[in-house]
């Protein structure tokens, strides 16, 4: 039984670890591939942001890798 204060989500388990709980640590899929579809869009029409990527592209990141930053990118800029 849990001690008082405790729940059952800070048992450890090896899938999750201690005192987490279970789940995808890259975040909701369905913000994440709306928000992959956003930056692949993003990155073929002109813009800053697209810019952004080619300047990735030319210091010799993987495309992914320039996708993921500019979904990073458009994350920070939608805080602003």
């Amino acid at each position: 039984w849990p001690l008082a204060g405790e729940s059952e989500i800070n048992v450890w388990c090896p899938a999750t670890g201690p005192g987490r709980r279970g789940g995808n640590a890259w975040g909701r899929p369905e913000v994440r591939k709306n928000l992959f579809m956003v930056a692949l869009c993003t990155s073929r029409f002109k813009g800053l942001l697209r810019d952004f990527y080619q300047c990735l592209i030319a210091k010799g990141k993987k495309l992914i890798v320039a996708i993921w930053a500019l979904m990073r990118k458009i994350i920070v800029n939608a805080r602003m």
